[in-house]
């Protein structure tokens, strides 16, 4: 992957999350829940494994932030 052009950059789909969300309330307790089911596979080691964590509660910001200012069409 040539990382000096952005065309060949593809973001990651939180497919589990996004199931999960589909047709849900928007509240936290649903931005927890799909959070915790798309990062459940993740394997990790000592060093990182604070980066579930970190990932988790990342997701569930952006989610807030997105119903609170109102998400793209």
């Amino acid at each position: 992957m040539d990382l000096t052009s952005t065309t060949d950059i593809k973001p990651w789909r939180a497919r589990r999350a996004e199931e999960l969300l589909r047709g849900a309330p928007a509240r936290r307790e649903t931005f927890e829940r799909a959070a915790r089911e798309e990062f459940a596979p993740a394997r990790t080691t000592p060093l990182n494994e604070f980066k579930v964590e970190l990932a988790q509660r990342a997701m569930i910001r952006v989610l807030e932030t997105l119903i609170s200012t109102g998400s793209p069409s």
